[in-house]
């Protein structure tokens, strides 16, 4: 049973009881005027929570965790790296990357290489070229030998300028090559997850090895802000909300008050009951109205997710 039903009890045993001793004391029933009872205080449920909530933690894309860095219960940083994830599509693109990287360099040595003989066998043709012509003149050597030469030179030139041209294109692909090796790398980089804002860790639940799905909650990340609490009240006393009351809070099985706080919220309709009712039942009955109290004392008494009983002062 609830403590807000134990409470309406309590208040309805004690007006008839009162009726009882009336009626005993010999008065007559048209004589009794009985008042109804009306509670100075109502209790609700709550939890301890940082002022705007909890940060639920997942993953944009599927992977599995390699290397862990943060643990629970860690206290992080924006942009600190929780853990790394296998990048296995994106790792395999970068070693295919690399490859063909390799083989691209590769080539290009061998034109370098092949370029310096084509210009060793374009000086040589030239030596031949200019003494046939030479030679001509002082009548030693045939016309066609000096024609030949020259041939054989102009050919030789133009083999030399077309392998330079595809030098120059080979050379400008593999740049292109590792500019894609890179962004391809910084993928595989990307794969680490980073906190997107200072806070705690008070739910993590990874290890190396798990495999984590898109989208899928693995964690929650609770921001470094004041702590308030979040409440639910039962329909029965939903009316007698109002914003600034005096709320006394104490844990869940006990009666000592450890915080005090006011209300500073107040839901403007009723809900179904949230999962800070953990009883078997007590989310199925009748509905609550939400609200949110600001801690005033005791904030340093209190831990987040700490289910709490907020007692709230009408009067």
């Amino acid at each position: 049973m609830s403590l807000i039903l134990y409470q309406m009890k309590k208040i309805i045993s004690s007006a008839f009881l009162a009726s009882i001793l009336l009626v005993s004391c010999g008065g007559n029933k048209d004589d009794v005027n009985i008042t109804p009872v009306d509670p100075e205080f109502v209790v609700g449920i709550g939890k301890v929570l940082p002022e705007g909530g909890i940060v639920n933690l997942s993953v944009t894309s599927p992977g599995k965790v390699v290397k862990i860095y943060k643990q629970l219960g860690d206290q992080v940083k924006e942009g600190d790296v929780l853990f790394d994830m296998e990048a296995v599509s994106e790792k395999l693109q970068v070693d295919q990357s690399k490859a063909s990287l390799y083989s691209a360099e590769e080539n290009i040595k061998a034109l370098s290489i092949d370029i310096n003989s084509a210009e060793l066998k374009l000086a040589k043709l030239k030596k031949d070229y200019e003494t046939s012509k030479r030679l001509l003149v002082n009548k030693a050597e045939t016309p066609q030998k000096v024609f030949q030469d020259s041939i054989a030179y102009m050919e030789q030139k133009l083999t030399l300028d077309r392998q330079k041209q595809n030098f120059l294109a080979q050379k400008a692909a593999l740049n292109e090559q590792r500019i894609a090796l890179n962004t391809k790398q910084v993928a595989v980089n990307d794969k680490s997850f980073k906190a997107l804002q200072d806070g705690i860790l008070i739910r993590y639940d990874i290890s190396v090895g798990t495999v984590l799905n898109a989208n899928s909650v693995f964690g929650e990340l609770a921001p470094l802000t004041d702590l308030v609490i979040e409440g639910e009240l039962d329909e029965l006393y939903a009316n007698r909300l109002s914003l600034g009351q005096n709320v006394e809070l104490n844990l869940v099985g006990q009666t000592d008050v450890i915080a005090k706080g006011k209300l500073d919220f107040v839901g403007s309709s009723l809900q179904n009951k949230s999962i800070i009712y953990e009883t078997i039942g007590e989310a199925s009955d009748r509905r609550v109205r939400r609200f949110t109290v600001k801690i005033t004392e005791g904030a340093n008494l209190l831990l987040i997710n700490q289910k709490v009983e907020c007692k709230i002062h009408l009067k």
